[in-house]
């Protein structure tokens, strides 16, 4: 089984911040998956709640572990692009 290492504190409130207040939908499901495996909850059982793949979902579990914070970010460029006049 998979799980994140052990958050500290101002780790695990960002993350609650994020889960909650992120503009962004998949930030925020992001974060929330880490608070998940925080708890230890099995990876197939947060992929199955964010509507993902395990595999997704464990790429999450990754960036947070190599990125930190940033690793739960949308790149820049991703999706549809804006025209506005």
């Amino acid at each position: 089984m998979r799980f994140v290492s052990s958050l500290n504190e101002v780790e695990f409130i960002s993350l609650q911040w994020m889960s909650r207040e992120h503009p962004l939908l998949w930030s925020r499901t992001r974060a929330n998956a880490v608070l998940l495996s925080h708890k230890r909850i099995p990876l197939q059982s947060i992929a199955s709640l964010c509507g993902v793949c395990r595999q997704t979902a464990s790429i999450w579990l990754k960036n947070w572990e190599t990125k930190g914070i940033c690793g739960l970010l949308d790149k820049p460029g991703r999706g549809r692009q804006k025209n506005y006049p």
